[in-house]
């Protein structure tokens, strides 16, 4: 009999299992589970004496890459700060907005004449009006539009089409009847990447204006794939100009402000039914 199997039978007889008889097959069973917890006692020194180490290692090696990728990120968080910022005052246009009195044209495909709008807002009192010029295949069509008392009005009096209906604030807000101007939100993909563009501040309409000029991204949805150049209101976010080149540079201008009054008193007695 093995050595092991002999011990182990010294150690039975001690007990009172010494009068079991264990077959062969059986005692060759217990020698290899006695082998196999053997090996089995050896794998904690292995563990015990290396993995802590390398666990040690790994943890070291994972801090100071932490700490530079953190490094790295405050210093294009610098960088970028003031264009993060910009990027940051489209998303929320409305919040320093409280009244505005314009004009601006828009195109929406190319080759189309522009729409011209002509508008007053007055978002505390939660009151709009518009007219719009829209070029159609069949000429000029004149839609005007009253929000007033949570109630919007449309008119198109060139075809005598009118509607109504019930809008609240941030219904209004969200319906699109403001105009392209409103829509910062809808442009932020051409800022994403801050090195594809370059800004300066200027002056016009008595105001503070970001003048953004840059590379459009492959992701935009815009028709034209080059060059473009991005008007934005310091204190509010609103789109004040945008045009679109192709390769050729040759421009679309999307949005284009005549004129502009942003945060000054207007009368409530303009909004009145047409």
């Amino acid at each position: 009999m093995d050595e092991k199997l002999k011990n182990l039978d010294e150690k039975m007889n001690g007990t009172i299992l010494k009068e079991i008889n264990f077959s062969e097959e059986q005692k060759q069973r217990i020698l290899k589970q006695i082998n196999y917890s053997g090996k089995k006692r050896k794998s904690p020194w292995f563990v015990h004496k290396y993995i802590p180490a390398t666990i040690s290692v790994v943890m070291i090696i994972l801090f100071f890459i932490g700490i530079k990728s953190l490094m790295i990120n405050q210093s294009v968080s610098a960088q970028y700060r003031d264009k993060k910022e910009i990027v940051e005052r489209l998303s929320q246009t409305f919040k320093p907005v409280h009244t505005v009195v314009g004009q601006f044209e828009n195109r929406m495909r190319d080759g189309d004449k522009a729409n011209t709008i002509t508008f007053t807002l007055n978002l505390d009192k939660e009151l709009y009006k518009s007219s719009e010029k829209v070029w159609t295949e069949d000429g000029y069509q004149t839609i005007n539009i009253l929000w007033k008392d949570g109630k919007l009005i449309y008119k198109n009096s060139t075809i005598g089409v009118s509607d109504e209906k019930k809008l609240t604030k941030q219904e209004f807000i969200e319906s699109g009847y403001l105009g392209s101007i409103f829509e910062g939100r809808k442009y932020i993909s051409l800022l994403e990447n801050y090195n594809n563009w370059k800004y300066k501040e200027v002056e016009r309409f008595g105001r503070v204006l970001y003048q953004i000029e840059g590379m459009q991204p492959d992701n935009t949805h815009f028709p034209k794939k080059d060059a473009f150049a991005l008007t934005v209101d310091k204190e509010t976010g609103i789109i004040l100009y945008l045009a679109l080149y192709d390769q050729n540079g040759m421009s679309k201008v999307i949005i284009d402000t005549i004129d502009i009054w942003i945060n000054k008193e207007v009368p409530d007695d303009i909004f009145q039914l047409f």
